[in-house]
């Protein structure tokens, strides 16, 4: 049980989040949309599309207008799941190799493109039937220019099984990566982080437990994001799924130490589960997190919101909701300080699924209409990243009529 709530507290979470059947309906809240969409879709690789398997995007990263990275995963018919990456060139997104470690499954949930010749990616290897939920370790994954390899990372403790979902720095040479360890006997899910300093990934010690009610040993943490402005200006986000209710989680790098900082929740009813999907770090004083609220006293409605930091507190901002069953924000990037977007998807009450795009000018959080080519009402966003104004690449995943399973799913935007 431990081992599958690690792997799903990133990995696969937009497939689990896009199949899912939810039951019960709420009330859909009243938000402002475009009339038409700066959106439009752009082609991305799906290995294997005939075969009954998923391929979806989690995680995009672009340094220029002619030179990104989109990373997640793909099932091959013999149920093997693979790394996906994928390179935009300036006209189109193509499939890159990403190595394997022998013997393992391997997939990746996070990338940071640096340069043409120095991009990052983090996720997670293992062994098992169709599932990477068996001795599995954090995964690391480099390009120099040339080719993906498999970079040399830090080892965990005998015992131990882990993962990485996020990654994100200031340079090159100061690079965060954030995901989950389960010690021996899996009593608790704590934090792994993982520095570059532009040599070598060390660990750096950071748990959670602290924030963890003491009469309570399962206290699960859930790694939603990670970045940074400077080398002494970085974010964590996530959550904590115990106690109940859930507790939204946010730490703070200083350039010596990661702190706990108080983070709101909505903790609007019982049972409610809130969790922090990203954050974007601007500045000392100006940072975004995105998250959601859902479950609250047992029905199936989701209320997204963001937190902002001020350089002093973060306080909750609700954003526009759309949808029966309500909506979720599952990243944020910024390009200025009045240019915030954050992706996700909208449910519902027929269980149809569909993208969100939410836009904050320096004033208001809007929603932007956004593309849902798929055609079954089965399509969702699961990352997003910017080069600067006025370009954004999303991506995530969908369902194409008359077809099974889900397909990777890339949109961009020039004006915005």
């Amino acid at each position: 049980m431990i081992s599958r709530l690690l792997r799903l507290g990133r990995l696969g979470a937009i497939a689990v989040l896009l199949l899912a059947a939810f039951g019960a309906s709420g009330a859909s809240a009243a938000t402002s949309v475009a009339a038409a969409s700066i959106w439009s879709v752009v082609p991305t690789v799906s290995p294997q599309s005939g075969q009954l398997n998923n391929s979806f995007l989690q995680g995009v990263s672009v340094d220029s207008t002619t030179d990104g990275w989109a990373v997640g995963e793909f099932m091959n018919s013999a149920t093997v799941i693979s790394p996906l990456v994928e390179h935009w060139n300036g006209t189109q997104w193509l499939q890159a190799t990403a190595p394997t470690i022998s013997g393992s499954q391997s997939a990746l949930q996070g990338v940071k493109a640096l340069s043409p010749t120095n991009a990052w990616a983090v996720g997670v290897s293992g062994s098992g039937d169709g599932e990477i939920s068996i001795d599995q370790q954090p995964l690391i994954e480099h390009w120099n220019g040339t080719a993906w390899s498999v970079a040399g990372a830090p080892a965990l403790p005998a015992g131990e099984t882990g993962t990485l979902s996020a990654i994100g720095g200031s340079g090159p040479t100061d690079l965060w990566a954030v995901g989950t360890v389960v010690p021996p006997g899996g009593s608790v899910i704590d934090s792994l982080v993982e520095h570059y300093n532009g040599t070598s990934w060390t660990v750096v010690p950071f748990s959670i437990q602290s924030a963890c009610s003491t009469d309570l040993v399962d206290c699960f943490f859930s790694a939603g994001g990670v970045s940074a402005s400077s080398p002494t200006d970085a974010w964590i986000v996530g959550n904590i799924a115990q106690p109940n209710p859930t507790v939204n989680l946010a730490a703070h790098w200083n350039g010596t130490t990661w702190q706990i900082v108080t983070a709101p929740a909505l903790h609007d009813g019982r049972g409610a589960i809130d969790e922090l999907t990203g954050v974007t770090d601007i500045s000392p004083t100006n940072a975004w997190a995105s998250g959601y609220e859902a479950n609250a006293n047992g029905a199936n409605f989701r209320v997204p919101y963001v937190l902002h930091w001020n350089g002093t507190a973060w306080s909750m901002t609700k954003t526009p909701n759309q949808g029966g069953e309500g909506s979720l924000l599952r990243a944020v990037t910024a390009l200025s300080a009045t240019d915030i977007w954050a992706v996700g998807q909208v449910q519902q009450l027929n269980g149809t699924i569909s993208t969100l795009t939410e836009h904050f000018n320096g004033s208001t959080w809007s929603v932007v209409a956004s593309p849902n080519p798929g055609g079954v009402g089965n399509d969702s966003l699961a990352a997003v990243a910017s080069p600067g104004a006025p370009m954004v690449f999303a991506a995530g995943a969908h369902e194409t009529s008359g077809q099974c399973c889900l397909r990777t799913l890339g949109v961009r935007t020039a004006s915005g």
